[in-house]
């Protein structure tokens, strides 16, 4: 089985929506990074509330099905009900509103996609990488990503590392060739190594 690292989306376009980290609103928490955080860890959510919010940049420009988010992985409807058939548990999909950063504009139909699924598949001693301040083990990579493919569980599609930090998350190559068949926009895949 291959793998490909699933990167952030971050468009070439200045005009394409973007949120950026501190824009969550989360069980009415609107502070810079306060339970956004909760995002950055696998650990699953108990309770969710609809109505938590992100801001984004430029109303009326286009969206893509997976948003520039910078590691949060908020996709459309449309790419969450095909990512359901296939991931099942390894993640959450978590309801969340867009909100224009001018309140001009609102978009529903958007959702985390909060990847509970987990595996100690990185080897660090071949992927250049730098520890995050304060996080313990946790670590931010720099690709190309080297995966120790023997520590992956063959019967998932989308991971993370237990030591990566946010959402950098790894996808099964057959599952992000579906992806870019059925046209999903705001879709980035990097070839993987192996050790």
């Amino acid at each position: 089985m291959n793998y490909l690292y699933w990167k952030p989306y971050s468009s070439e376009n200045e005009r394409v929506n973007t949120i950026f980290p501190g824009a969550f609103t989360i069980d009415g928490d609107s502070s810079a990074r306060g339970k956004e955080n909760l995002l950055d860890s696998p650990e699953p959510f108990d309770h969710w509330d609809p109505d938590n919010k992100a801001i984004y940049l430029h109303p009326g420009s286009p969206v893509t099905d997976h948003l520039d988010c910078y590691k949060t992985r908020v996709v459309s409807r449309r790419l969450k009900e095909f990512l359901g058939e296939f991931i099942g548990t390894e993640a959450q999909f978590l309801p969340i509103l867009l909100e224009a950063e001018d309140a001009s504009e609102t978009i529903r139909d958007y959702f985390i996609m909060h990847v509970v699924a987990t595996a100690d598949y990185l080897d660090l001693e071949r992927t250049d990488h730098h520890p995050v301040a304060g996080k313990g083990p946790e670590v931010i990579v720099t690709p190309p990503i080297v995966l120790r493919r023997d520590k992956i569980p063959p019967e998932l599609h989308v991971i993370r590392d237990k030591r990566l930090y946010g959402n950098d998350l790894i996808i099964r190559e057959d599952l992000a060739k579906a992806l870019k068949k059925a046209k999903f926009t705001g879709l980035l895949f990097a070839k993987c190594q192996y050790s």
